[in-house]
């Protein structure tokens, strides 16, 4: 039986996409050419459009933003960003050194992605959720769409296009802030498709994800006679309809059951994101040591590697894992379980 509230299809896809995240944060991959390591990591552009879609829709379910699942959703993710922040401290500090580290930690972009840089998804989480929010508690929905279309144009301008008009593009710290907003448009589309469902049909959503690859492909090798670096692109205009495909497919699959899939994806997609990246230095040796394409078996390494040790902590460390859920509160209920109280 499927849960209530629960679309077990794009849990699936939500394990899915964090497994694509891990392949572009893998970096270039060794062992395979430029031009198929460009097609790989364009595969993943979808991935992070998607979370917010998903977190969206899921906001707005039922037709209307709840102010309790809101606040509770903004105050898991901003614990989360902290949280997240100390781990990565000693982490950062050990990769580029005591000096290198602390001018990390205490620059500007701090203040954006926390302590490492693939934490940008959480800071913008909590921005977009804080606006939608003030949005729709202010009257002021009627702002979003044009909002939306405004930080889309300006996310594309300032990042894979600014090549067209600067030499060698605008700066990774212009695309940053912009790239801070990039919830907003997809948060409001996602709890947009709540408060209006209709039947979707996988044909269509499938055809739309794509027409979205297919034209990723199209601007990459468009983009990269100005000089952009295919394998550098973070988001394309096809992007967003190939995000929204891969959503479309996922609503059209409501009706799924429950797998072992769709219950890693709700459980452990999001710690997989968080976590991954304390993996790949230990990965990526063990894939470098004569393997065939190194690259691909050292992501396949991590993310195998980051799921297992999710699962261990459930199981183990419970409590540790709620602290990586964003779920604090969670623990004391834990102990309630275990018949004893972490105070005792």
């Amino acid at each position: 039986m499927q849960a209530q509230g629960r679309n077990h299809c794009l849990d699936r896809l939500k394990l899915l996409a964090a497994l694509f995240v891990v392949l572009i944060h893998q970096g270039p991959l060794a062992g395979i050419s430029d031009e198929a390591g460009a097609i790989v990591r364009l595969s993943g552009r979808w991935a992070v459009p998607f979370f917010f879609l998903v977190s969206g829709f899921y906001l707005a379910r039922g037709g209307t933003l709840q102010k309790e699942r809101v606040l509770d959703s903004l105050a898991r993710t901003v614990w989360l960003l902290a949280f997240a922040s100390l781990i990565f401290i000693p982490f950062v500090l050990y990769r580029e050194g005591f000096a290198g580290g602390i001018n990390r930690i205490l620059g500007p972009l701090f203040f954006l992605h926390g302590a490492y840089f693939h934490l940008w998804f959480l800071g913008s989480l909590a921005l977009g959720l804080t606006i939608l929010f003030a949005c729709d508690r202010l009257a002021l929905n009627a702002l979003l769409p044009v909002a939306s279309v405004a930080v889309l144009l300006g996310a594309l301008a300032l990042g894979s296009y600014s090549p067209l008009y600067v030499a060698g593009g605008i700066g990774d710290l212009h695309f940053a802030v912009a790239r801070q907003f990039l919830s907003i448009p997809f948060l409001y589309i996602g709890s947009l498709v709540a408060r209006h469902p209709a039947q979707l049909r996988l044909g269509r959503a499938t055809c739309l994800a794509l027409f979205g690859y297919a034209l990723q492909l199209v601007e990459a090798e468009w983009l990269s006679r100005y000089g952009a670096d295919r394998f550098e692109h973070q988001l394309l205009a096809g992007s967003i309809p190939f995000a929204l495909g891969l959503f479309g497919i996922g609503l059209a699959g409501a009706k799924a059951g429950e797998s072992i899939f769709s219950r890693w994806g709700s459980r452990h997609a999001l710690g997989i994101y968080v976590l991954h990246p304390l993996w790949i230095p230990f990965c990526s040796g063990v894939a470098g040591r004569n393997l065939p394409m190194p690259g691909l078996i050292a992501a396949l390494l991590v993310f195998a590697a980051t799921l297992i040790s999710l699962i261990l902590l459930q199981h183990v460390f419970p409590s540790l894992k709620a602290l990586l859920d964003g779920r604090p509160d969670d623990i004391r209920r834990i102990w309630v379980r275990k018949g004893s109280s972490p105070t005792t």
